[in-house]
C-alpha cells in the first residue's frame, strides 16, 4: 500500500485474486522458502546453486563454442519439460 498509495480494500483484492501457492507449485521448477531466516534462505540459494552448476557441468560450455549443440539442447530442453507437464496432470 506504501509503494503504490492503494487503500487497503483495494489491496486486499488484489492479494485474493492471486492463485494460491500451492496451486502455483506444480508449475514451478525450483521452488525457495523463504518464510524462515535469512540465513535458512541464503542456505537453500547455495544449495540450489550448487545443484544447477552439477547439473549444467561442462556441456553448457560446449553451446557456446558449438552454436548447433546449444539449439539442439534447448530443443531437447523444450521436449523434455512438456513430456514431464505432461505427466503429471
Amino acid at each position: 500500500m506504501r509503494r503504490d498509495g492503494s487503500q487497503q480494500d483495494s489491496a486486499s483484492a488484489r492479494i485474493s485474486s492471486q492463485m494460491p501457492i500451492t496451486e502455483k507449485l506444480p508449475y514451478a521448477d525450483y521452488v525457495l522458502d523463504n518464510s524462515g531466516t535469512l540465513r535458512d534462505a541464503e542456505e537453500q540459494v547455495a544449495l540450489l546453486v550448487k545443484r544447477l552448476r552439477r547439473r549444467v557441468s561442462w556441456f553448457w560450455w560446449a553451446q557456446w563454442i558449438f552454436p548447433p549443440l546449444g539449439v539442439l539442447s534447448a530443443g531437447w530442453t523444450l521436449l523434455w519439460r512438456n513430456l514431464r507437464k505432461g505427466r503429471r496432470k
